[in-house]
């Protein structure tokens, strides 16, 4: 009885402190955000900041180990001060201790180095332990680059700190959460420079640049406003109930509480969100978003690096328009850079590439030769000028001066226009820094594109840095040929399914036989094809088994809807650059994606299988002839 009334002493005695230290840590004066603690980077050889709050008008006493002097600032009247810190050179295992009207902070463990902000949406965001390749440096994070995880959070209004995050380590467990892109960013730069690297992540899936941007940027350009406006009634259901998508709410939220940082640079990964959206005037959004951020921080010349969106599913040359704007302000705004990503698509179509270690390299490379002064090859060779000459056109480009080369036996993507304006695949040969390209079908062409699409270039730089996409017209509606040189395998197929209708391609073909949404676009090599349009799944239905069989050597054919599943699949290829968009008639023709060409080599005789499965919902068989049983 004594013993159980003593541990029921104790155990109030415990809570009367705990309580009193709540209420203390409560009443607490001295605060600082969240973005400066134990572990932090400061970025080196610069004045750092540090502020918080106080008490009104009270003296703030700053003590670092690395300066000799305390550094003294005084509150103003709503209790909040900011304190400019001298850093000098790198160092590590260094303590801070801010003190004020008798209460006291110290950090320790503090870093300084060089300081990065890594921000856009999902691809930026995508984490080390959802990589193919960048997940290996689990088993060996670097310790000395330190990680700031802002998470993903939106405001109306904007916010003076990011709770529940701190400074950590790169250890395999925060790492594993954490950008991959940034991370190799930042690994590489610890080892090039021999310097500790603080990453702040501040990335956000399916966002808008205009979330990115203080709202005044917005109110005050009314093409920017009117853009934003007319998106969110376009995107009214699809945008319900998602703040993410009002002007400002990803800076109010993830990038104002720490302005008064002072950062070496930024790195950008965004635009997804835009192509469908805000497309028109992206890269004006992209010059304001680039100037504001630097007027926040301070910092007119900060080096801002923009990561090209990779090859998707955009209908038409959508992706292709975005693409070319960041290319546009990236050559002309001083110290943006542009790192391409046209040949970074593992599986085609996939809007989030899993391989991300070549995009931080790219990056990496960027930042060591613009901003470090280091000799490296970091410029992808672009598009300077093209010549009409004997039914071809020459095309000379900048930053190849020291050759191009082709990653395949045969160069493609290119194409070329006719008196008419309309495009058609072309031949390209490679000479030097400069490529030739016609077509047999164009007796004099005008005009020359580039992987202005959504093929995956295979044009290279001997620097291994991929050619940049261009196009040398302004038409932005003119579409031309697709990007696809093979001829297709016109052989007779069986396929034995259940439940099915044998239909001819073309426009209008609707592949599915309970909805009203048809094909629009439709390939011209497909034109009188034969596909099957399977009775529609049930909720929770799964397809049956489907055999084909080949009636000669060649390939056998599928669309798909559900690309990335079938780029996985083994012996499966999804074509790029076939997609032929689903329209719903019943809703003005709203889009309802695309369905791909996707092919698997074959010989006669030969039955290639695919299994019952969810993921198959969307999949018809094709061909020039189909004996259906």
């Amino acid at each position: 009885m004594k013993l159980t009334i003593m541990k029921n002493l104790r155990r109030v005695a415990l809570a009367v402190v705990c309580l009193a230290i709540s209420v203390a840590a409560m009443a607490q004066s001295l605060n600082v955000p969240t973005i400066i603690g134990d572990k932090m980077v400061l970025q080196r050889n610069s004045t750092a900041h540090l502020w918080g709050s106080a008490e009104p008008s009270a003296e703030v006493k700053i003590t670092t180990s690395w300066n000799k002097k305390p550094i003294v600032v005084q509150a103003d009247m709503l209790g909040r001060w900011l304190a400019d810190v001298p850093t000098g050179e790198a160092a590590e295992k260094q303590t801070i201790v801010i003190r004020s009207e008798g209460e006291k902070l110290s950090f320790s463990d503090i870093m300084i180095g060089e300081v990065w902000l890594c921000s856009g949406q999902s691809n930026m965001r995508f984490t080390v332990g959802n990589t193919i390749d960048v997940v290996a440096a689990l088993k060996k994070p670097n310790p000395k680059v330190r990680l700031y995880n802002a998470g993903q959070s939106s405001s109306l209004v904007p916010m003076d700190d990011i709770y529940d995050v701190a400074w950590t380590t790169s250890s395999a467990s925060n790492l594993r959460d954490f950008s991959a892109v940034g991370y190799v960013f930042g690994d590489i730069l610890q080892r090039e420079l021999d310097v500790p690297v603080g990453l702040i992540n501040a990335s956000y899936g399916g966002t808008l640049i205009e979330s990115w941007m203080p709202e005044e940027e917005i109110l005050a350009n009314q093409e920017f406003l009117t853009g934003l406006n007319e998106a969110k009634v376009k995107n009214a259901q699809k945008w319900k109930n998602r703040p993410r998508h009002n002007a400002a709410a990803q800076y109010n939220a993830l990038v104002h509480p720490y302005i008064n940082a002072t950062i070496a640079g930024v790195i950008w990964y965004q635009g997804c969100h835009n192509v469908n959206t805000t497309l028109d005037h992206y890269d004006r959004l992209l010059n304001r978003l680039i100037g504001s951020w630097r007027e926040v921080f301070r910092n007119p010349d900060m080096p801002f690096y923009v990561v090209q969106i990779a090859p998707h599913t955009w209908e038409g040359i959508a992706g292709a328009l975005l693409r070319e704007k960041q290319a546009k302000v990236a050559n002309k705004l001083e110290g943006v850079e542009l790192v391409p990503t046209i040949d970074q698509n593992e599986r085609t179509g996939d809007i989030h590439p899993r391989n991300k270690q070549v995009v931080g390299e790219r990056l990496a490379a960027v930042a060591l030769g613009a901003h470090y002064g280091k000799e490296v090859d970091f410029r992808a060779p672009q598009m300077e000028s093209i010549k009409r000459e004997d039914g071809k056109i020459r095309v000379k480009f900048s930053n190849a001066e020291k050759g191009l080369m082709c990653a395949d036996e045969r160069v493609l993507g290119f194409q070329v226009s006719d008196s008419k304006g309309y495009y058609h695949l072309a031949e390209a040969v490679i000479e030097g820094s400069e490529v030739v390209v016609w077509s047999e079908e164009v007796a004099s062409p005008t005009n020359v594109r580039y992987c202005f699409d959504e093929f995956e270039g295979n044009l290279y730089c001997t620097n291994g840095l991929p050619v940049v996409p261009f196009r040398t017209d302004f038409d932005d509606g003119r579409l031309g040929a697709r990007s696809f040189y093979d001829t297709l395998s016109e052989m007779t197929v069986t396929v034995k399914y259940r439940d099915c209708f044998v239909k001819r391609m073309g426009d209008g073909a609707y592949p599915w036989s309970n909805k009203n949404w048809v094909l629009h676009n439709t390939m011209k090599e497909l034109e009188g094809w034969e596909y099957l349009q399977p009775r529609a799944l049930e909720k929770g239905e799964f397809t049956p088994k489907m055999t084909i069989t080949a009636h000669s050597d060649g390939y056998i054919y599928v669309l798909a809807r559900d690309i990335v599943a079938m780029s996985t699949r083994e012996g499966w290829e999804v074509i790029p650059c076939t997609g032929m968009p689903v329209k719903d008639l019943d809703k003005k023709g709203r889009s309802r994606g695309s369905l791909y060409l996707c092919r698997h080599a074959v010989v006669a005789g030969e039955s290639v299988t695919i299994p019952a499965t969810e993921e198959m919902f969307g999949l018809h068989p094709i061909a020039k002839d189909i004996i259906y049983e």
